[in-house]
This record gives C-alpha cells, structure tokens and sequence, in this order.
C-alpha cells in the first residue's frame, strides 16, 4: 500500500537534496537522496519517479560517476518519450537530464555508449525541448541556453552566440533572473571563441549577484574558477 503522505515525505527529501546541491554540499545532497531512494513509492507515480531519476542523475554527475549519471537521464528521456509530459515540472526535470547529456559531451569522458550515441541522445533532447518549451514557457529560456551550448559543443559558435542571446533576452522579458544567468555563465565558459564574447565585465558581476541571490553555491564556484582563468572583457 503506497499512502500519499509518503510520496510527500519522498519529494521533501528530494527538495533538500536539490537545496544541498545548489549549496555545493554533495555529503548532504548524497545523505537526503539516499533517504529518498529508500521511500517506496508507486510504479504508477510518475512524479515521484521521474523526481528521484533526476536527483539522482545530477548528484551523480556532480559525485563524478558518469555512466550512472548517464543511466539516470536516460530514464528521465525514456519517461517522457513514452509520455508527453501534461506538466510543467516533468518538462524542467527533462531539461536536468539534457544538461547531463551536454555535460558529459563536454567533459569528453569515456562511456559504454560511445560519443556517437552521446551526441544523438543530446540532440533530441535539445530538439525535444525547444518543442515543449512552445507549450510550457517555463522553459523556453532554459531550452534556448541547451540549444546554444549544444551548438557550441559541436563547434558552431555562431549559432551558439545566437542561441544563448535568445536566451537572455527571453529570461530578461520574462523576469527570471536564474535563467538570466545560466546563458552568460554558459557563454562565458566559451569567451576564447569571438562570437561569443557578448559578457561583459559588469554582465559578469550581474551573474554573480544573482547566484549569490539565489545561494547557488555550486555555480559561484564554476563562475570564479572560471573568470580566475579567463576574466571576461
């Protein structure tokens, strides 16, 4: 018997997890995932499932055990072709698992499934998610950002510029200051390319600003290592 009072102690754990993440505390984040992995809850509870593949896909990830980071999204992608999401947040949890995909794709690591197979799971979900992102706005700026970073892993640098700018600007008139800052952070990872050299110096405290705002540890620290290397213009 699956009581709802459990799935809700399953996303609270699930919740903090994420907190724990954004915080850049991976022994928390591990500790409340374990937590929620233990609760049991219904095969039928998409919610719950497609929740815990994504916690568990990114805290993966970050714990640097890519071939379960990758089994994970893989779920979440599996999940969503069989079922066109109805609500917002399957479409954001979808987007987690094509950040993976992007993710690992940059970080050039050695899978069973190969680059080839890698580059192709990326391209649908970028695809994929520039569709949904028509229906659930909520995303439009995030499937925007994937599609420039997808783009400048596979080095068009002009479409990625072009993306990433779309992206800002839809975060900008949509008022979502996060998703503002993800495109720049994203476009200053690439700042040795010309054509995306559009973050500025004060661009740059602006991103800053917003994730010290929002206590997302975890990017201000990708941010200063990334600005200690390479210090936009």
């Amino acid at each position: 018997m699956f009581r709802a009072c459990e799935c809700r102690i399953c996303w609270t754990y699930l919740d903090e997890a994420e907190a724990h993440l954004g915080r850049d505390d991976l022994e928390q984040d591990e500790t409340a995932l374990a937590t929620a992995l233990a609760i049991e809850t219904s095969p039928v509870d998409g919610s719950s499932t497609i929740d815990k593949l994504r916690a568990t896909a990114i805290t993966r990830l970050r714990a640097d055990n890519y071939e379960a980071a990758l089994f994970a999204a893989d779920g979440i992608s599996e999940m969503i072709a069989r079922q066109p999401p109805t609500g917002y947040h399957w479409v954001d949890f979808y987007a987690s698992a094509v950040e993976v995909y992007l993710e690992l794709l940059a970080l050039n690591v050695p899978l069973q499934c190969g680059r080839p197979a890698l580059l192709k799971r990326a391209r649908t979900g970028c695809k994929r998610q520039s569709r949904l992102s028509r229906y659930f706005w909520n995303v439009k700026a995030r499937a925007a950002t994937l599609a420039g970073w997808f783009a400048a892993l596979q080095g068009d640098h002009t479409t990625a510029a072009q993306r990433l700018r779309a992206a800002i600007d839809t975060a900008t008139q949509m008022q979502m200051p996060f998703e503002l800052a993800l495109p720049r952070m994203r476009a200053l990872q690439m700042l040795s390319e010309p054509a995306t050299a559009f973050v500025t110096a004060s661009e740059c405290a602006e991103v800053e600003r917003i994730f010290t705002r929002f206590d997302a540890h975890y990017w201000l620290r990708v941010l200063r290592k990334k600005i200690e290397s390479n210090p936009p213009l």
